[in-house]
């Protein structure tokens, strides 16, 4: 668990370098309402048990979905094929973008400070490219790279974000595991609206 933690502050660091989409009243509103209904009402008709964490979740990828991203016909799909019901394969989802995120950002880190080396260790003369590969971000594409692969999609999916307010009021339903989920979004999206 120590793990996950300490992966989220990697995660949260290196992040807040990256460039984002800039969000506008236009583009917050391409899933129309009725798209987004239609999708919530067809997840709870499968999974009835799940209605917070669907309408939760569709409305959050929603408010991340462009134009770029797809049609409003490829969101509903998307959110029918990419929303995991089952708990058990929630927590598998869950462990194994945790430890893919740690090895993209382990070695994002690792190839930042061997370029850096140059200029802060002795190897001579620091040159100008030395200074231009010390101040390359190998990361700095992550965050558009997660967008467009739909990772970051389906991290918004199914591990909604939730307000202090709500989260106060599950606190004694709640899991460790539960506080830690919705904070993912926190992580990989730092600056988008929580819906």
């Amino acid at each position: 668990m120590r793990t996950n933690y300490l992966l989220f502050l990697i995660l949260v660091m290196s992040l807040c370098s990256c460039e984002h989409k800039v969000v506008t009243q236009s583009n917050l509103a391409f899933v129309s309402d009725e798209v987004k209904s239609s999708t919530i009402e067809a997840l709870k008709n499968n999974y009835p048990d799940l209605e917070l964490r669907i309408e939760r979740g569709v409305n959050h990828a929603a408010s991340l979905w462009y134009e770029e991203d797809g049609t409003p016909s490829d969101f509903k799909a998307f959110c029918e094929e990419h929303f995991v019901s089952d708990e058990e394969e929630r927590r598998i989802l869950f462990d194994k973008i945790s430890r893919n995120l740690e090895i993209l950002n382990g070695h994002f880190n690792m190839i930042s400070l061997e370029l850096q080396e140059p200029l802060h260790l002795k190897y001579g003369e620091i040159k100008p490219i030395d200074e231009t590969f010390g101040g390359f971000n190998p990361s700095a594409h992550l965050q558009e790279d997660l967008f467009a692969g739909k990772i970051a999609f389906e991290v918004a999916l199914n591990f909604p974000f939730y307000s202090l307010s709500e989260k106060k009021e599950f606190a004694k339903e709640w899991t460790r595991l539960d506080w830690l989920m919705p904070e993912w979004v926190m992580f990989l999206l730092p600056e988008f609206p929580l819906i």
